[in-house]
């Protein structure tokens, strides 16, 4: 009894965790692994999540308890996994397969296919175009703004595989895209390099987190949201830095070499 109670605290709150990584709200992980628990005759189950935790508690009808408390890391959003997870889920509790079984399927979701390089160089490079205009900026600014988007999506794949801490990731980011923007408006008289800066930042604008954030408050599931938006704010802080400390910098450059 005591290994089945340990093989599904295994899978549910890996199942949990997952989703917790690829985007998904507290409560919807929480009723997840809630719902797994129920579908393999938990006679309770108690589940408690934040975001870079997930706590689960079941006992069996025979009396056996266990508790796994699991740290989450390392999140970057995956709708696409989120999803597939879900479904998982909901297979889970109609079907009731064996744990072997469901930890080939979770193995299976691992190996989807994720946006190549190029793919994410487009899609930063259309976000960018679109609130380049959306922000005021001309056809010029539109076309311009795909030199720092591209740029900083390709340095964004060496520093996923560094490991750099999110913050000081945006802030390098932020930083590329804010000198290369500005440089611009020096280089090329009458390119208003505000419209670029904005336009190609808000790739990096949390707006799911946010999302998120506001919808765990509303949930009741205060410590996460509170969390969140603490989490949102500093990486607010770190776009902002980036980008003045490029505009600083850069005018700082054209001011000593005559262009300023």
């Amino acid at each position: 009894m005591e290994q089945y109670v340990n093989q599904l605290l295994n899978m549910s709150t890996r199942i949990g965790v997952l989703m917790l990584q690829s985007g998904a709200e507290i409560y919807r992980v929480e009723d997840s692994v809630h719902r797994i628990h129920m579908a393999y005759c938990a006679g309770e189950s108690q589940v408690y999540c934040v975001p870079t935790t997930v706590i689960a508690t079941v006992s069996l009808p025979g009396g056996e308890n266990a508790t796994r408390c699991v740290r989450v890391t390392g999140q970057k959003t995956n709708l696409s996994r989120m999803m597939a997870l879900s479904d998982l889920c909901r297979r889970i509790c109609l079907l009731k397969p064996d744990f072997d079984t469901v930890n080939r399927e979770i193995d299976r979701i691992l190996e989807m296919p994720v946006y190549t390089p190029w793919q994410t160089c487009l899609a930063w490079a259309l976000v960018s175009m679109g609130f380049t205009m959306l922000f005021g900026g001309g056809f010029a600014e539109a076309a311009l703004s795909l030199i720092p988007a591209v740029l900083v999506a390709m340095l964004s794949f060496p520093l996923a595989r560094l490991q750099v801490n999110v913050y000081f990731n945006l802030l390098l980011e932020s930083f590329c895209i804010g000198a290369v923007s500005m440089s611009f408006a020096f280089l090329l008289p009458g390119v208003h390099s505000d419209s670029i800066i904005i336009g190609v930042l808000m790739n990096l604008v949390p707006g799911l987190a946010l999302t998120n954030c506001i919808r765990d408050v509303m949930a009741g599931d205060l410590t996460a949201g509170v969390s969140k938006l603490a989490d949102v704010l500093l990486i607010a802080v770190s776009i902002a830095l980036g980008a003045v400390g490029a505009s600083s910098a850069v005018s700082l450059l054209m001011g000593v070499i005559g262009l300023g």
